[in-house]
């Protein structure tokens, strides 16, 4: 069963996706708190979860330190390209 945020392995996946990695949140939010990052206090991803504990960003959130580690930041980015190459082969109507 699929969660929010989570790509299923091909065997499960109604998108066919490869990826058996569960991240903790979604592709959109990874994007969204790195846009903001970037508007309010740059930093690379490796210090994102560093930044993110000096704000009020997990109790407006309830996004937590351990769902920003730089690492499932690439993943979600990963899992966004995959979607971009499953659209291009799609069948076009």
């Amino acid at each position: 069963m699929s969660t929010p945020g989570s790509l299923e392995g091909v065997e499960g996946s109604p998108l066919g996706l490869p990826s058996e990695k569960i991240l903790q949140g979604s592709a959109g939010t990874y994007l969204a708190l790195a846009a903001l990052n970037r508007l309010v206090a740059p930093c690379s991803k490796a210090a994102f979860a560093d930044w993110w504990k000096t704000t009020a960003g997990d109790r407006l959130t309830r996004i937590g330190v351990p769902a920003l580690d730089h690492r499932d930041f690439w993943d979600a980015m990963h899992a966004v390209y995959e979607i971009f190459e499953l659209g291009k082969r799609a069948p076009q109507s």
